[in-house]
């Protein structure tokens, strides 16, 4: 996934030093609006949820060599069901469970599984399922307060995590059926991020200058404030510029 750039580390599956216990998004990127929109209370476990997803997927987004990949999967593997366990090794989590102990229960697990999925097609079949965005954004809604997504709205999430997923890296992708109105202002970072991402996938290839980071600001607040109305949509599912 494009997003908080991955560091490199001296060694793969160490965690990063304690200067780094907090996730930060660089003002007037795609997460920084995310997060800007995002409720205070869940803003930093978002924040560390989707910087954990970015950390994840650098072994197949940098096209590492295969075994060093499976070995920083499966650090983090461990690291999650740690996590579950109310004992993690990393700052972020760690910094995240002092604050909100009772998200050790949300089964972050399922970000590793996805993420194996994404590394072996990658790899056998020279694609990417997006598995990771689409357990990410199930995962980001239980965290925004859907502690039980219906089976209907799952389906929906999944499917927008893999869209935005594809319009980061480049992929034309039809665009899915949104949650229903009711649900939509407790996802409203979740459909910024949608937003933005087929904004900036519009303007490709031309790189982005001052007035695309203003434009990006105002499409940010617009999409914010039609999911807090249930009135969002997308650009792409209504063949045109958005109304």
């Amino acid at each position: 996934m494009a997003g908080l750039e991955c560091k490199e580390r001296s060694e793969t599956v160490s965690a990063p030093a304690a200067r780094d216990s907090l996730p930060d998004a660089a003002p007037g990127s795609t997460r920084y609006f995310v997060l800007l929109y995002c409720p205070s209370p869940h803003r930093q476990p978002l924040a560390t949820l989707i910087a954990v997803a970015d950390e994840i997927d650098c072994g197949r987004a940098r096209s590492m060599d295969h075994a060093v990949a499976h070995v920083r999967l499966d650090w983090w593997r461990a690291e999650l069901q740690r996590f579950a366990l109310g004992a993690p090794e990393h700052p972020w989590l760690s910094a995240w469970l002092r604050e909100q102990p009772q998200d050790r229960s949300l089964g972050l697990e399922r970000l590793a599984e996805a993420a194996a999925i994404d590394l072996a097609s990658a790899r056998l079949a020279a694609r990417t399922d997006h598995c990771l965005a689409s357990a990410l954004f199930v995962l980001g809604a239980k965290l925004l307060g859907i502690e039980t997504p219906a089976p209907q709205l799952e389906q929906q999430l999944r499917a927008l995590g893999r869209y935005v997923a594809s319009l980061e890296h480049e992929v034309s992708a039809a665009a899915p059926v949104l949650p229903d109105a009711p649900v939509q202002p407790r996802l409203t970072p979740l459909l910024v991020w949608a937003a933005l991402a087929e904004r900036k996938a519009a303007r490709r290839p031309r790189a982005a200058g001052r007035f695309d980071m203003l434009a990006d600001n105002f499409i940010a607040w617009r999409a914010a404030r039609r999911a807090q109305r249930g009135r969002f949509a997308l650009v792409r599912a209504m063949d045109g510029e958005p109304r």
